[in-house]
Parts: C-alpha cells; sequence; structure tokens
C-alpha cells in the first residue's frame, strides 16, 4: 500500500489528507503538498487541490473532486537549490578571504566569517550599514570611485582599501569586485 507523508517527511494521518479535510470543512483545499510513498519505496511529490461536489441536507459535502499534479521535479531541484546554498554558505563562511556584498546604495548585505574575526564587528552589527562607514577616511574616496566602476557593470581587480576595525586599527586589504 502506499503511505503519505507531509513536505517534513512525516506522516500524513489520514485524517488530515486534503479531501478528508475537504469534505470535513465542506472548504476547498488548494495547492496542498503530499508526498506519496510507493510500494517499492520511491517519493513522489504531489500538488493536490479539492473541492466539495454536491451537499447533503445537512450542508455538508456528499463528494468531493481531486486533481493532482505530479511536482517530484521540482521538489528535487528545490532541493537541489538548497544543498548549494548551503555548500556555497559553508565556502563563503570558511574562506580565509574577507568577503562582502553590498546592496547598490553601498549598503553591506552579506559579510563572512573572516570578514567578522578580522574586523571585529558581528554580521549583525553591520548588515545594512553603508559600506563606507567602515573604511579609512584616506580609502573612502577611492573605494567610492572603485564602487562607481563595478555598479556601472566593470570587473575592477587590484583593488587597495584600509578598512577600520572596531578596535580603530587598520586594515589593509587588496582583492577584486564585480556586481
Amino acid at each position: 500500500p502506499w503511505t503519505t507523508v507531509r513536505e517534513d517527511g512525516s506522516a500524513l494521518p489520514p485524517e488530515e489528507r486534503p479531501a478528508v479535510r475537504c469534505l470535513r470543512t465542506g472548504r476547498p483545499v488548494r495547492n496542498a503538498v503530499t508526498g506519496a510513498v510507493r510500494p517499492d519505496g520511491t517519493l513522489v511529490w504531489l500538488l493536490e487541490n479539492v473541492a466539495p461536489l454536491g451537499f447533503g441536507p445537512d450542508g455538508k459535502p456528499t463528494a468531493a473532486v481531486s486533481s493532482f499534479s505530479d511536482i517530484t521535479r521540482r521538489k528535487e531541484a528545490e532541493q537541489a537549490v538548497r544543498e548549494n546554498q548551503a555548500r556555497l554558505q559553508d565556502f563563503l563562511d570558511n574562506a580565509h578571504d574577507l568577503i562582502l556584498s553590498t546592496a547598490p546604495d553601498g549598503r553591506l548585505q552579506y559579510v563572512n566569517r573572516a570578514w567578522e574575526r578580522t574586523l571585529g564587528y558581528e554580521s549583525r552589527d553591520v548588515l545594512g550599514r553603508p559600506v563606507f562607514d567602515f573604511l579609512a577616511p584616506d580609502s573612502s574616496a577611492a573605494y567610492r570611485a572603485v564602487f562607481g566602476r563595478v555598479l556601472s557593470g566593470e570587473t575592477v581587480g587590484d583593488i587597495e582599501a584600509t578598512f577600520v576595525a572596531r578596535d580603530g586599527r587598520p586594515v589593509a586589504v587588496f582583492g577584486s569586485s564585480n556586481c
């Protein structure tokens, strides 16, 4: 026999299945994602829509109509994306280079652990703030010029800048940037 599971992989009791819920409540169930485990152990992901069909004298539906779409490939692709994101995040977090990402207005969107360790800030204290707030005054103008070139689509190598760590010491960096 087939068994059904929720998106988190836990068992889906019969009383929580979309068609049963629709019959119990008299309301449609839309875009319910259910996993169906075949007898051979293969998992198939389904997108189910259920609508009540016909009502008895008590106002309760007497039947329901269901439509199913096989979304197994979509779920597999979503899982692959999550795994790739986790690998990329692990790479960024464990890189020894200082890595940052900014929005077009210069506000920090991401800093890696090496950036945090080297400069003494925690990401929660810097994200959303302009990157220029962390530059030494003598680096700010040149960095702003490079930032403008990057925003225009240019990849800029050989960038030299000096950041100011939380404790006030200068931290010279050398790197590249692109959009």
